[in-house]
């Protein structure tokens, strides 16, 4: 009986904590640049690139001040000089950013977030075969406006996706500004 009555509390808690729960879409323009150490450029040719991102977030409510919100986004990262085509092209990521929100109406993010590289067939004789995964971590600033948001995020890899082939060090630094919207 005891047990029963546990899990009953416990799914309880559950179904009334989910409500408190709530997603939105977002979208906005990156700023990318490979650097050396956090803003110094690396010893070879780099590019700052311009891209965007789009995606959607989830956020799970952990108190009144601190929500879980992880996301998905499609993100164009970077920019790589293909020098056998003579093309520009641009690695395009799928990223999850898993972030910790702190505070409400004007917030602060943090957390760790991996990426995996789509357009791999263009960029497979740039990138050696086993550097399509980027990770690092998140810090950003956001506003919310009733279910408009607004917000500033940094990312810094902790990967250099090109040591194999360059032999220098460059991880992805992408600044994001991004403009969404909270469905629920």
């Amino acid at each position: 009986m005891k047990k029963k009555l546990i899990i009953i509390l416990l799914l309880s808690t559950t179904i009334l904590s989910y409500s408190q729960n709530r997603f939105g879409i977002f979208a906005g323009m990156n700023r990318t640049i490979l650097t050396k150490n956090f803003l110094e450029r690396p010893p070879f040719e780099t590019y700052i690139s311009n891209g965007f991102h789009i995606g959607g977030h989830y956020e799970f409510k952990l108190n009144d001040y601190i929500s879980f919100n992880p996301k998905l986004t499609l993100s164009q990262q970077g920019y790589v000089k293909d020098y056998m085509t003579n093309k520009d092209v641009k690695p395009t990521y799928l990223n999850v950013p898993l972030n910790f929100r702190f505070f409400k109406k004007t917030y602060l993010l943090i957390g760790p977030q991996i990426g995996y590289i789509l357009n791999k067939k263009k960029l497979n004789h740039i990138y050696p075969e086993n550097n399509y995964l980027d990770y690092g971590a998140n810090i950003g600033l956001g506003r919310e406006i009733k279910n408009l948001f607004i917000e500033f995020n940094l990312y810094r890899g902790f990967k250099n996706p090109f040591k194999d082939l360059y032999r220098a060090d460059g991880k992805n630094t992408v600044f994001q500004l991004s403009l969404g919207y909270n469905l629920k």
